[in-house]
Protein backbone atom coordinates (compact mmCIF):
# COMPACT_ATOMS: atom_id res chain seq x y z
CA UNK A 1 0.00 0.00 0.00
CA UNK A 2 2.84 2.35 0.91
CA UNK A 3 4.35 1.68 -2.82
CA UNK A 4 1.66 2.27 -4.47
CA UNK A 5 1.08 5.80 -2.63
CA UNK A 6 4.39 6.76 -3.45
CA UNK A 7 4.03 5.89 -6.88
CA UNK A 8 1.04 7.75 -7.41
CA UNK A 9 2.50 10.74 -5.47
CA UNK A 10 5.72 10.78 -7.68
CA UNK A 11 3.48 10.24 -10.70
CA UNK A 12 0.98 13.29 -9.81
CA UNK A 13 2.93 15.84 -11.52
CA UNK A 14 2.77 13.80 -14.66
CA UNK A 15 -0.95 14.18 -14.84
CA UNK A 16 -1.06 17.77 -15.33
CA UNK A 17 -1.74 19.02 -18.93
CA UNK A 18 0.99 21.39 -19.84
CA UNK A 19 -0.43 24.82 -21.80
CA UNK A 20 0.74 27.79 -23.66
CA UNK A 21 -0.60 30.86 -22.73
CA UNK A 22 -1.46 33.44 -25.75
CA UNK A 23 0.57 36.26 -26.72
CA UNK A 24 -1.92 38.65 -25.43
CA UNK A 25 -1.69 37.05 -21.81
CA UNK A 26 2.45 36.92 -21.92
CA UNK A 27 2.60 40.84 -21.17
CA UNK A 28 3.73 42.19 -17.93
CA UNK A 29 2.47 45.43 -16.50
CA UNK A 30 4.43 47.81 -14.30
CA UNK A 31 3.07 47.17 -10.68
CA UNK A 32 3.91 50.58 -9.79
CA UNK A 33 4.10 53.80 -11.18
CA UNK A 34 7.24 55.72 -12.30
CA UNK A 35 8.63 57.89 -9.73
CA UNK A 36 8.65 61.09 -10.65
CA UNK A 37 11.37 63.34 -8.02
CA UNK A 38 11.65 67.09 -8.18
CA UNK A 39 13.66 68.87 -6.49
CA UNK A 40 12.09 70.01 -3.07
CA UNK A 41 11.33 72.98 -1.90
CA UNK A 42 11.50 74.32 1.44
CA UNK A 43 7.96 73.67 2.55
CA UNK A 44 8.13 69.85 1.31
CA UNK A 45 10.36 69.47 4.86
CA UNK A 46 8.00 69.99 7.77
CA UNK A 47 6.60 67.07 9.64
CA UNK A 48 8.16 63.35 10.84
CA UNK A 49 10.31 61.21 8.21
CA UNK A 50 11.38 57.63 8.34
CA UNK A 51 14.27 56.20 6.29
CA UNK A 52 13.09 53.24 3.94
CA UNK A 53 16.58 52.68 2.32
CA UNK A 54 20.10 53.66 3.17
CA UNK A 55 23.33 53.28 0.61
CA UNK A 56 26.53 54.49 1.25
CA UNK A 57 29.02 54.24 3.83
CA UNK A 58 26.67 54.00 6.89
CA UNK A 59 24.56 51.33 5.06
CA UNK A 60 25.67 48.89 7.15
CA UNK A 61 25.56 50.14 10.63
CA UNK A 62 22.32 52.59 10.03
CA UNK A 63 19.26 50.49 10.22
CA UNK A 64 17.19 53.35 10.45
CA UNK A 65 16.79 56.75 10.43
CA UNK A 66 14.09 59.43 11.77
CA UNK A 67 14.08 63.07 11.08
CA UNK A 68 11.52 65.78 12.75
CA UNK A 69 11.59 69.36 10.53
CA UNK A 70 9.78 71.57 11.57
CA UNK A 71 8.56 74.54 9.42
CA UNK A 72 10.94 77.53 11.29
CA UNK A 73 14.03 75.72 10.40
CA UNK A 74 14.54 73.47 13.22
CA UNK A 75 14.64 69.63 13.20
CA UNK A 76 15.42 66.93 15.31
CA UNK A 77 16.37 63.48 14.52
CA UNK A 78 17.58 59.66 15.90
CA UNK A 79 19.45 56.84 14.45
CA UNK A 80 18.86 53.15 14.78
CA UNK A 81 22.46 51.89 14.89
CA UNK A 82 23.85 48.41 15.12
CA UNK A 83 26.64 48.69 18.02
CA UNK A 84 28.80 45.73 19.39
CA UNK A 85 25.50 45.61 21.94
CA UNK A 86 22.97 45.28 19.00
CA UNK A 87 21.00 48.13 17.74
CA UNK A 88 20.49 51.26 20.05
CA UNK A 89 18.81 54.47 19.17
CA UNK A 90 21.16 57.48 19.32
CA UNK A 91 20.12 61.25 18.71
CA UNK A 92 21.15 63.01 15.80
CA UNK A 93 20.16 66.22 17.46
CA UNK A 94 17.85 67.90 19.99
CA UNK A 95 17.45 70.81 18.67
CA UNK A 96 19.17 71.16 15.54
CA UNK A 97 18.69 74.01 12.33
CA UNK A 98 18.15 73.42 9.02
CA UNK A 99 18.29 75.26 5.40
CA UNK A 100 17.25 74.18 1.94
CA UNK A 101 18.74 76.77 -0.68
CA UNK A 102 18.50 75.42 -4.67
CA UNK A 103 17.66 71.70 -3.73
CA UNK A 104 20.28 71.65 -1.08
CA UNK A 105 19.84 70.60 2.50
CA UNK A 106 22.08 71.92 4.89
CA UNK A 107 21.62 70.33 8.57
CA UNK A 108 24.22 72.56 10.13
CA UNK A 109 25.60 69.32 11.61
CA UNK A 110 29.28 69.18 10.11
CA UNK A 111 28.05 66.65 7.41
CA UNK A 112 28.21 68.02 3.65
CA UNK A 113 24.99 69.42 2.75
CA UNK A 114 22.80 66.84 0.37
CA UNK A 115 20.66 67.36 -2.58
CA UNK A 116 16.90 66.71 -1.29
CA UNK A 117 14.49 65.46 -3.53
CA UNK A 118 11.03 65.07 -3.59
CA UNK A 119 8.20 62.56 -5.05
CA UNK A 120 4.46 62.55 -2.95
CA UNK A 121 5.27 60.89 0.66
CA UNK A 122 8.48 59.81 -0.25
CA UNK A 123 12.39 62.46 0.19
CA UNK A 124 15.36 61.25 -1.14
CA UNK A 125 18.80 62.87 0.23
CA UNK A 126 21.64 62.36 -1.93
CA UNK A 127 25.20 63.64 -0.57
CA UNK A 128 28.22 61.92 -2.91
CA UNK A 129 28.20 58.27 -2.62
CA UNK A 130 25.56 58.07 0.34
CA UNK A 131 21.83 57.95 -0.29
CA UNK A 132 18.98 57.94 2.24
CA UNK A 133 15.05 57.50 1.09
CA UNK A 134 12.20 58.42 3.54
CA UNK A 135 8.74 58.52 3.85
CA UNK A 136 6.57 60.82 5.33
CA UNK A 137 5.01 59.57 8.54
CA UNK A 138 1.29 60.64 9.46
CA UNK A 139 1.11 62.33 12.77
CA UNK A 140 -2.33 61.15 13.81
Amino acid sequence: MRRLLLASLLALPGCYASSTLAESERTVAAAAPRASWRAAVKDDLPGLWASTAIEGQSAGVVLKVYYAFDADGGWSGAALVLGEDGPRFTSLADDGRWALADATLDLHDGAPPAKAWIDGPRLRLVAGDDRLELVRVPLD
